[in-house]
């Protein structure tokens, strides 16, 4: 049985209307709630991770003569959250400290942001979000080169509250990786 756009049009509106207001505020969790500090709707996070501690026994994928070296990264980040009304920032930052002992050339400092932008209404929850980050690591396990590059994403899109526990996601996302 073939549905015409109209009748799931119609199907999609009767749901998202069939949703009480109270049921739509179950979801009203306090974005600042898991912060460390707050500062009235600031809430911070700040973190510190020591990772990739040890020695890395083919620093370029060789196949020919593996090269060793002790390497490690320190990764700072900071989850910054704001709330003010039906509105939510979320903004998180990050930088990755890439240290080896003997190949200096391989040293790096990566770093990133990332940003949410939200207005929660009571069934529908527009947002806007982006992320701009600056590396030097491997892109995957076929390409060797620590090349640097820049990635950004751009995401646009909208929660709709269909039941208490349902929500509908659209979004549109584009991607940009540039040398």
């Amino acid at each position: 049985m073939r549905m015409s756009l109209r009748a799931a049009a119609a199907a999609f509106l009767f749901l998202v209307m069939g949703v009480t207001g109270s049921d739509a505020q179950t979801r009203g969790d306090d974005p600042l709630s898991n912060s460390r500090i707050r500062f009235g709707p600031l809430g911070l996070t700040p973190s510190v991770t020591l990772g990739n501690l040890g020695i890395d026994s083919n620093v370029f994928n060789s196949t020919d003569e593996p090269k060793e070296d002790l390497t490690a990264t320190l990764s700072p980040a900071l989850d910054s959250r704001f709330r003010a009304g039906p509105t939510r920032l979320t903004v998180q930052s990050t930088a990755d400290f890439v240290y080896f002992r003997r190949y200096q050339s391989e040293r790096s400092i990566d770093r990133g942001i990332f940003g949410r932008y939200e207005w929660r209404m009571a069934r529908v929850t527009p947002w806007v979000e982006g992320s701009i980050s600056h590396t030097r690591q491997r892109s995957g396990y076929e390409i060797d080169a620590r090349a640097s590059r820049e990635l950004q994403q751009r995401e646009i899109g909208v929660d709709v509250a269909v039941r208490p526990k349902t929500r509908v996601s659209l979004s549109a996302r584009r991607h940009d990786a540039r040398r």
